[in-house]
C-alpha cells in the first residue's frame, strides 16, 4: 500500500513537470524567442493603458491588455466581459535579469502579491521593447525557484 502511494505521489509531481518542460521547450523554440532576445529595456517608463495580444496558443482568453502606473511601479490586467471590462491580477514592475539569461535585462511583471489568488503568485512575465511603443512579453510559471517554465508570449502596444 505504501509503495502505491509513493508511486502515485511521484506521478503527481513528475507529470506536471514533464508537461511544463515540454511547453517551455516549445515556447523557447518559437520564432518569438529570437525577437525577445533581441529586445531591450523600455526607452521610457511604462505608464498608461496597453492593448494586449496573445501570440502563442493558450486556449481562449478574455484578456485585452494591461494598465500600468510608472508612479506606483505596478499595474493590473484588463479583461473584456459581456458587461464591460474588469481589472484583476495586479503586478509590480521590476527591472531585473531574465530567469533564462542573467545577462539579459528585462522588465519583470511580478504577480507574487498577497491580493492575487494563490495560484497566480507563481506567475511572472518578462517584457522587452522591440520597437518604440511595442513590447514583447514572455509568460513564466515558477513553482519552485529557480525552476521557471516559459509558457507563451504576448504583445503590448502603447496608446491603444
Amino acid at each position: 500500500m505504501t509503495s502505491r502511494i509513493l508511486v502515485l505521489l511521484l506521478v503527481l509531481v513528475l507529470v506536471p513537470i514533464v508537461i511544463a518542460s515540454i511547453r517551455s521547450y516549445i515556447t523557447s523554440h518559437s520564432p518569438y524567442q529570437e525577437v525577445f532576445l533581441s529586445g531591450f529595456l523600455p526607452s521610457k517608463a511604462l505608464s498608461g493603458r496597453y492593448k494586449g495580444t496573445i501570440l502563442t496558443s493558450l486556449g481562449t482568453t478574455t484578456w485585452v491588455g494591461k494598465e500600468i502606473s510608472a508612479k506606483d511601479k505596478g499595474g493590473i490586467n484588463i479583461f473584456q466581459t459581456a458587461t464591460g471590462t474588469i481589472k484583476r491580477y495586479p503586478f509590480r514592475l521590476l527591472e531585473v535579469s531574465s530567469v533564462e539569461n542573467s545577462k539579459k535585462k528585462i522588465v519583470r511583471l511580478d504577480y507574487g502579491l498577497p491580493e492575487n489568488p494563490f495560484w497566480m503568485r507563481f506567475v511572472h512575465d518578462e517584457m522587452v521593447e522591440t520597437k518604440p511603443g511595442i513590447f514583447l512579453g514572455k509568460m513564466f510559471i515558477s513553482v519552485v525557484r529557480p525552476l521557471s517554465f516559459g509558457v507563451g508570449f504576448f504583445q503590448l502596444e502603447s496608446g491603444k
